[in-house]
């Protein structure tokens, strides 16, 4: 799930107005130090799609709790491709799996632009409902105004806790495993028009971090972004894979409601 995460591409965010989820209206993986509206909840929605490989989906339900808080509560859903088992055919659909759930609870310390660079931290948890991982993922955006544009930078992990092999059983007899997979992903972007946002961004993870077998992997990718309104938003991208081994063209799509 976090290496889905990490490989999706670069996003066309087609997304909200500025009074809204500010964050998703240029980038796909980058994320803006913007926090839900405070007394607002949203509801998002980010899919993921790989050629031939089916695709994988994350939706959210955000709740600006203040100025400077935000949850969310969070389920990946996926869908993989049907196998093929004869020539010219291929067996029944196998439809949607739930994937991961849990929440995520963000923080910005200041307001945009009342320090030199404006900074955000927040932190996922996610529980696998087919085995005993725990999922922990800490993130730091920072991001600064630079004449007419937008740069942004996070710094993450994926850190997965493995308790033991029986979903019933975890913890009991099992010694505990854990994997680290380091995240990071950069952007630039502008505002041509009000409701239109264009920009490129660069992402990528290495896994294993602790070991001797840590793989990298990146990707790049032009964003654009379109606002309807300050309630609605919608997002289409792509993601060209530049190093490691890994799916060459992935897209990616999502939309958010305010309720």
């Amino acid at each position: 799930m976090a290496s889905l995460r990490v490989a999706a591409p670069a996003l066309l965010v087609l997304g909200l107005a500025p009074a809204a989820h500010a964050e998703r209206r240029a980038f796909a993986v980058t994320r803006d130090v913007d926090l839900q509206t405070e007394g607002v909840t949203e509801l998002d929605w980010t899919s993921t799609h790989v050629l031939d490989a089916g695709w994988a989906g994350e939706l959210e339900i955000v709740h600006g709790l203040g100025a400077r808080w935000d949850v969310a509560l969070l389920q990946h859903v996926a869908a993989p491709p049907a196998e093929v088992t004869v020539v010219g055919e291929r067996t029944p659909d196998p439809g949607l799996t739930l994937g991961a759930f849990g929440s995520r609870v963000r923080y910005a310390p200041t307001d945009r632009g009342t320090w030199p660079v404006d900074l955000r931290g927040e932190l996922s948890a996610l529980k696998s409902p087919a085995s005993c991982r725990v999922t922990l993922a800490p993130r730091a955006v920072f991001a600064r105004d630079l004449w007419r544009l937008r740069l942004v930078a996070n710094a993450g992990a994926d850190v997965a806790l493995d308790f033991g092999e029986l979903e019933r059983d975890c913890g009991h007899g099992a010694a505990l495993e854990v994997s680290t997979t380091a995240t990071w992903a950069a952007g630039v972007r502008a505002r041509p028009w009000s409701s239109v946002d264009l920009g490129v961004e660069a992402f990528g993870d290495v896994a294993d971090v602790g070991s001797g077998d840590r793989v990298g992997r990146a990707w790049v990718g032009p964003t654009a972004s379109w606002a309807r309104s300050s309630r609605l938003w919608a997002t289409l991208g792509l993601g060209v894979v530049v190093a490691g081994a890994a799916d060459d063209l992935v897209a990616r799509v999502g939309f958010g409601l305010a309720l």
